[in-house]
């Protein structure tokens, strides 16, 4: 009489549980695929399990195994023809008891237009940092994340089938990175994207990350645009410029709401918008503000009748006080605004034509930069004053 190995001993006499494995299969334009066979493959099972997709695309594979039985499995989808399966499979350790979920598969066309997302990591110093694991999500709902390791260059290619925004991490055990996260827009406009995070093991720096860039009527940057930002609520005002490369950018403690406000020293130009208002969250902890700045074609200031002329303003920027010469004329309105407009000082009673003011700030004052106005009957004199503390 043949003797039974264990593992038939064990198939026969212990108890068997289902573990099962579950996902969705949809085409890549969000259709569900139906009758579409999805398989489990042990190293040590004897046979393949399958199962078909239902009508909206789910399909479930139950595998019975005896208490305490466990192997590896892939588990992949056979697209019909014409198409491809991504990601192409599954590999998962599984036990009698497992239940796992989000097993999902989308079909592609072969020859579809491919799009590239490329994604840089380097360490404190620059160099290529070559452990961790990075995310590619599409930002939509039911979407599935794909994932790679850099290569010898610090380096991870995506190739992309949709056109799309995706959300970008870096997980790196034992490190900081930043940011934490990026998201990006792919597709026939920007074919090719290169986002690159930078992997930190001594500081910690945080995820959250204000950038600002200056740009001028043909979106070519502008350098030295004033920007000051403050957490919402607050009168915080904290100043930053702009680079050679129109960007400039800081890293908050925390998200939030953060407001913005901006200004351009030089005679003749103004920014639009001067104000923003961006909101950090965990899920994007980086945003952007676009400021344009604009030759002023009416030689006036942004909508007014006047021309303007720059007062003499001394020293500037102050962070004490400062002298302001007017000129020789009579005045009919003067007076120190916010960048919000809001009035600080009104000036229609010191403003004498052909003295100089002395003004010097309230200690409650928020540094920041404020607008001086002096306007006669034929003319608008102006000044941005900087005053730091």
């Amino acid at each position: 009489m043949r003797r039974l190995n264990v593992l038939s001993l064990l198939v026969i006499c212990a108890p068997l549980f289902s573990a099962m494995v579950s996902g969705v299969v949809e085409y890549w334009d969000g259709d569900p695929a139906v009758e579409i066979e999805a398989m489990a493959l042990g190293y040590i099972s004897p046979m393949p399990i399958r199962a078909e997709t239902d009508s909206l695309g789910n399909y479930s594979i139950p595998m019975p195994f005896p208490l305490g039985f466990s192997d590896s499995f892939f588990i992949i989808c056979s697209p019909p023809d014409g198409y491809i399966s991504s990601p192409e499979y599954y590999l998962e350790h599984i036990s009698s008891i497992d239940t796992l979920v989000g097993r999902d598969f989308e079909l592609r066309p072969e020859g579809l237009p491919t799009y590239y997302l490329v994604v840089w990591l380097v360490d404190s110093a620059g160099e290529p940092f070559r452990t961790g694991t990075v995310s590619c999500l599409r930002n939509e709902a039911g979407a599935v994340a794909d994932y790679g390791t850099p290569d010898y260059g610090g380096r991870v290619v995506f190739s992309l089938y949709r056109e799309a925004e995706y959300i970008v991490s870096v997980s790196a055990e034992g490190y900081f990175v930043v940011p934490s996260a990026e998201t990006v827009f792919v597709g026939s406009a920007f074919p090719r994207v290169e986002v690159w995070f930078s992997i930190l093991d001594s500081i910690y720096i945080s995820p959250y990350r204000l950038v600002i860039f200056a740009g001028d009527s043909v979106g070519d940057p502008v350098e030295s645009l004033f920007v000051e930002w403050a957490p919402g609520g607050t009168a915080d005002w904290l100043p930053i410029w702009t680079g050679a490369d129109g960007f400039a950018s800081v890293n908050p403690d925390s998200g939030g709401i953060y407001h913005l406000r901006a200004a351009y020293f030089r005679p003749g130009f103004f920014v639009r918008p001067n104000w923003g208002e961006l909101e950090l969250t965990p899920l994007e902890p980086v945003d952007t503000a676009f400021f344009a700045v604009l030759p002023d074609t009416t030689g006036v200031g942004e909508g007014r009748t006047l021309p303007e002329s720059s007062l003499n303003a001394y020293p500037n920027p102050f962070n004490s006080s400062i002298s302001i010469e007017f000129p020789d004329e009579p005045v009919v309105r003067a007076g120190i605004s916010d960048i919000s407009g809001r009035v600080i000082v009104d000036l229609n009673i010191e403003a004498k034509a052909g003295l100089s003011f002395r003004w010097t700030p309230e200690p409650r004052l928020p540094a920041g930069v404020y607008l001086l106005r002096f306007e006669t009957s034929e003319r608008l004199f102006s000044a941005k004053l900087l005053y730091l503390k």
